[in-house]
């Protein structure tokens, strides 16, 4: 028999009437991932309260714009400002969300905005047909809220306010009108009405029909949280349920340099581990890959909405400068060290880009300087994210759909290469190009369809743009390509414009066997035609250089071997015809030396005889002079020195007539 369980092993019966004991529930997450709309959870902003609260209580200032980057807390400080002690005194505020509007016509939107402001003031909300007049919200609607609000003034808190400037809207769309309507508006309702714009991008990038709007308001960057706000966000929630250590709050700010979302990630991915485990406290210890990990799984929404805040130059900077710090937080990037990345990964910017995409990073405070033209990360927590989610491989693959247009004809061109209409697809190929120039499956495309028209020349050029976006997925088709342009002009007999098309080959795959035969052969034949014009020196060049793809031919090592060994022969036989032309020449000269000593000799003999030895002395030196500059047998000197004697024959008769 099977032994009997113990009645002492068995669970106690519940008492009769009541439920089973239940689990102690843990305590829910205090830290909040969305906007604050309820006021938990926010902390510090009191810089930006008492700015909005200053502004607008000149009686001739009714607007102010609140700028910042993504996920920042602008949001919650709207909502904050909608709640009682943080309201500017005499005013009503009224919440409007521009977001998914863009599309809307202008009357759209004041209908929108004619419904919050009528629920905020609990009045009717008009009917949407009466929106179709333009005149009827200032006109009708607002002199009726007006009339409720008696003394106090409207204050709208407009969310999102420059999602209306995208770049691809229709000629309906609000975008077109709504700031001029809102500039005179804004003029004609000065004592009654005020707004608070709410803009996730810096004033001086906004479309300027925007920042026509603002001309007269008073703007505000908002920042990350100061220390003192950021170690309250981090210890206040959680008090009396879990705490944190001081080593831990001083490794969450410089995770985060207190930017508000992202202290909040982490934090919630901390209490939850904490509880779970039944801790009451958080160290530094507990701040590790997972924890990180778990935070950007649960941030990926937000932290890609905040990526796609940045334009292409900006994506590339940061993915360049996370390659470069890779682990070290402390490191920096230089703008050299950028670009060179960015070259090594096939990326192309301006140089326009290059450096000023880093000025404006570090104005929107993600980087800062870390001396002249070098950067670090604000943000290490942001760092990390980029490292992991967008390298620059995958920045490169993004880019494709930064243009809605680019996306559009890409795939129209797609469809009509498919079809065979290779003129047509090129074609709108190009048109996607012009509407996103990094869009590397289009210019692929455009480079395929080339090739396939046999176009080589342009195909080969368009794979090589090609392969600068995508190296991996172009290398194939630009090999093929040069290979086959380089075919098709050693065909014609035009090895040398043949040659550099295989040598790109071989840049590109070294081991590519077919384009160093190719190069071989080419040289090889260039080097016999050296030899048929007898240019030996030429051929050995040639020879040489098909050695260069071929070390192991036989056939050019023998003739290397056999024209360098002709060349030594040529060059013993040039140096003995120089030996003997030289010995000719010294004998010659030692002829015409003896020579020149016996004209010397007879000369002074003659003279001597003729008028002594002092005469004959003298014209010996001027015979040694002559002799030594070498103008002895100069016609003039044999002029002269008949000259010279007919007058000393002169002097001398003169001189024996006078003579007693």
């Amino acid at each position: 028999m099977p032994p009997t369980a113990s009645p002492l092993a068995r669970p106690p019966d519940p008492v009769d009437g009541l439920p089973p004991p239940q689990r102690p529930s843990r305590p829910p997450n205090p830290y909040i991932l969305t906007p604050l709309t309820e006021g938990v959870g926010f902390f510090g902003r009191e810089s930006v309260l008492q700015f909005v609260r200053n502004t607008l209580s000149s009686p001739f200032q009714n607007v102010v714009v609140l700028f910042g980057q993504r996920r920042i807390g602008k949001t919650s400080l709207l909502y904050q400002l909608m709640r009682p002690g943080s309201t500017p005194p005499g005013f009503r505020p009224v919440y409007f969300d521009l977001q998914g509007r863009a599309e809307h016509r202008l009357e759209q939107v004041l209908y929108g905005l004619a419904r919050e402001i009528a629920r905020a003031l609990g009045i009717d909300v008009p009917p949407r047909e009466a929106f179709h007049e333009e005149s009827y919200f200032q006109y009708v609607f607002l002199p009726r809220a007006y009339a409720v609000l008696g003394d106090e003034r409207l204050l709208v808190l407009v969310d999102e306010f420059d999602v209306l400037g995208g770049e691809e809207v229709t000629s309906e769309a609000a975008y077109h009108v709504l700031f001029n309507y809102l500039q005179d508006l804004l003029i004609d309702e000065q004592r009654h009405l005020t707004f608070a714009f709410v803009v996730g991008r810096r004033i001086d990038e906004l479309p300027s029909r925007i920042k026509a709007t603002f001309k007269s308001a008073q703007c505000k960057l908002i920042s990350v949280l100061d220390r003192a706000s950021a170690v309250q966000l981090i210890t206040q929630p959680s008090r009396g349920v879990v705490t944190f250590d001081d080593t831990a709050v001083e490794t969450l700010l410089d995770l985060t340099a207190g930017h508000p979302y992202f202290l909040q990630l982490l934090c919630y991915g901390l209490f939850e581990r904490a509880t779970r485990a039944g801790r009451p406290a958080i160290t530094v210890a507990d701040i590790d890959d997972d924890v990180l990990t778990t935070a950007m799984e649960l941030g990926m929404g937000g932290l890609s909405w905040f990526w796609d805040e940045f334009p292409p130059a900006e994506r590339f900077i940061l993915a360049a400068m996370a390659h470069i710090i890779d682990t070290d937080p402390r490191q920096t990037a230089t703008l050299r060290q950028i670009g060179d990345t960015l070259r090594e990964h096939g990326v192309r910017l301006q140089g326009m880009e290059l450096s000023t995409a880093p000025e404006v990073l570090a104005e929107w405070e993600i980087i800062e300087r870390a001396g002249r033209d070098t950067y670090r990360f604000r943000v290490d927590f942001l760092r990390r994210w980029i490292l992991t989610k967008h390298s620059l491989e995958q920045a490169k693959r993004e880019l494709e759909q930064v243009s809605e247009r680019a996306v559009v004809l890409f795939e129209s061109a797609r469809r009509m290469h498919r079809r065979g209409e290779l003129n047509l697809a090129i074609m709108e190929y190009r048109r996607a190009l012009a509407a996103n120039p990094n869009h590397a499956r289009a210019q692929l495309g455009v480079a395929q369809a080339l090739y396939e028209s046999n176009r080589l020349e342009p195909a080969a050029d368009a794979f090589e743009r090609a392969y600068r976006l995508d190296p991996e997925s172009a290398r194939d088709g630009l090999i093929a390509a040069q290979r086959d342009l380089g075919t098709q002009l050693e065909n014609e007999g035009r090895f040398d414009r043949a040659r550099p098309h295989f040598q790109r080959v071989l840049d590109i795959n070294a081991a590519d066997q077919g384009a160093r035969v190719h190069l071989r052969d080419s040289w090889r034949a260039t080097a016999g035609a050296h030899l048929a014009n007898g240019r030996w020196d030429k051929a050995i060049e040639a020879y040489r250089e098909a050695l260069r793809y071929m070390p192991d031919d036989e056939y050019l090592i023998q003739a290397v071997a056999t024209l360098e060994q002709r060349h030594v022969e040529a060059e013993a036989l040039q140096r003995r015809r120089q030996q003997i032309e030289r010995a000719v020449l010294e004998a010659r000269l030692k002829d015409e030396q003896g020579r020149r000593e016996t004209l010397e000799a007879s000369f002074r003999r003659a003279l001597v005889t003729v008028f002594g030895a002092g005469a004959g002395a003298i014209a010996g030196t001027a015979l040694a002079v002559a002799a030594a500059t070498g103008s002895l047998g100069h016609p003039l000197w044999a002029t002269a020195a008949g000259i010279g004697l007919a007058v000393l024959y002169g002097a001398y008769a003169w001189a024996a007539r006078k003579a007693p």
